[in-house]
């Protein structure tokens, strides 16, 4: 963090920006999702955002705010001020206490806090810490990572606590938090609506608004026009002109929102996360939510490795789970082409000092894990080795074996339509169409179901 209006660039390069004191702080993102930038928060909007969130939450002078985040995050902002504002106690954690949980929750015994501001990655570690929970708090923030449903049923099932539970939704940009909702303990996901102050917009590529359903991105307006980055470039594309008033400028977020019915919106993730895989548009976060509806399955997080799609799932205390379950699992949801073939299975996802899951440490997990797709199966007949050179020609640049899926290879319906021509061009079997394909998607299936044709005629 960088207090004032002093900016020190890494390395040698340093400049004074002219602020005239309009700056409160600046900060690095954290470049979880491509490379960091330097945002820097006018007084104003650092204001502002102290007070929506003391407001939405209602903290009052009796309360004690937990302090959970690492110096240099912008949560640490939010946890020192947001207290401080309404003469609230802050409760600071050492780094040895914060980092572990058994110990921080008998700690919490101890100091007795009223509000625990914190992560669904920290919410997911409590829950599988056999640890008493402290019967002071009577509100709980989750913020920096999509809340999800399993999260909170593990959290409140392991912890019994009642208390209000708020999902929240913020940018560095913004000096935190612009969103967030009640937790029910209805709702499968949750929606958020925008915090006092705050107007959040789910535009399509061409900046115009998008029906309840449809996908967006979303942009974030909070009534200032003096945020930026130090880089004028970088303001320039992620700061765009807001209708709110001649000055104002709203944040283009990058992430994925879809409008709810109920007037919020839904958060889906980065733009980041779509990736293709063999010319097909993948976003990385559906692939984690099929891998999370395994009952065995806490939290997981897939990553791009280069072409393949690779995933790291902790599973539930007690539950057991393989890799070939897994894939099995996620192809029954109709994982093709982005149906993850390095698994790395873990008792819990690795944190960073920000309470976040650590994406490098689980790139790392991944990697050694290896590739886990089944042995490549050679081709033992006339018929399917001339299938697998068809085959091959369809799908260029893989590995094929006869008993791989097609469709887990990359192929689709277009492929199927190209692969079923050639066969009855060339190998004069008039039987095999587009749905043969999908009824006998392996070679070593496909080549029995012909040889079975030639026996009948």
């Amino acid at each position: 963090m960088i207090v004032g209006d002093r900016i020190e660039t890494p390395g040698t390069d340093k400049r004074q920006l002219s602020g005239d004191g309009k700056f409160a702080y600046a900060m690095w993102t954290s470049g979880s999702m491509g490379v960091p930038k330097l945002a820097m928060i006018s007084r104003p909007t650092l204001a502002a955002a102290t007070a929506r969130v003391a407001e939405f939450v209602g903290v009052t002078e009796t309360d004690r705010y937990l302090h959970l985040a690492s110096f240099g995050f912008s949560s640490s902002i939010r946890q020192m001020f947001v207290p401080l504002t309404r003469r609230a106690t802050v409760l600071l954690a050492s780094e040895a206490t914060r980092t572990n949980v058994a110990e921080l929750l008998s700690w919490l015994g101890q100091v007795r806090p009223t509000i625990i501001d914190t992560t669904p990655t920290m919410l997911d570690a409590i829950a599988e810490t056999e640890c008493v929970w402290p019967q002071s708090v009577r509100a709980v923030l989750s913020a920096s990572e999509q809340l999800t449903p399993s999260i909170v049923d593990r959290f409140r099932a392991a912890t019994g606590y009642t208390g209000s539970l708020f999902h929240m939704y913020g940018t560095t940009e913004t000096s935190g938090l612009v969103a967030g909702s009640v937790v029910g303990a209805e709702s499968s996901r949750f929606s958020l609506a925008p915090l006092p102050g705050c107007r959040l917009y789910i535009r399509d590529a061409y900046l115009h608004p998008v029906p309840v359903g449809m996908v967006g991105e979303l942009y974030v307006d909070v009534g200032g026009g003096s945020d930026a980055y130090a880089d004028p470039r970088g303001t320039a594309a992620a700061f765009v002109p807001s209708s709110r008033t001649a000055v104002a400028r709203m944040f283009r977020t990058r992430d994925r929102a879809r409008c709810a019915p109920d007037g919020g919106f839904e958060w889906l993730g980065r733009y980041d996360d779509l990736i293709k895989i063999r010319a097909e548009r993948v976003s990385l976060t559906s692939v984690a939510e099929m891998a999370q509806s395994h009952p065995a399955v806490g939290r997981a997080l897939a990553i791009d490795m280069q072409g393949e799609v690779g995933i790291a799932v902790a599973v539930v205390r007690g539950a057991q789970l393989s890799v070939e379950g897994l894939q099995e699992h996620m192809r029954g949801q109709g994982l093709h082409a982005e149906l993850p073939t390095r698994v790395a299975i873990v008792d819990r996802l690795p944190q960073n000092a920000s309470g976040k899951i650590d994406r490098r440490a689980v790139r790392d997990l991944i990697t050694r894990s290896g590739d886990q797709r089944a042995p490549v199966v050679a081709a033992a007949t006339p018929t399917e080795r001339a299938l697998a050179e068809l085959w091959a020609a369809v799908l260029p640049d893989r590995t094929i074996g006869v008993t791989d899926n097609f469709f887990d290879l990359g192929g689709h319906s277009l492929k199927a339509a190209r692969l079923a021509a050639r066969v009855r061009r060339e190998l004069s079997c008039d039987e095999v169409g587009v749905a043969t394909v999908f009824d006998h998607p392996t070679i070593r299936t496909m080549a029995a179901f012909m040889d079975s044709r030639k026996v009948d005629r």
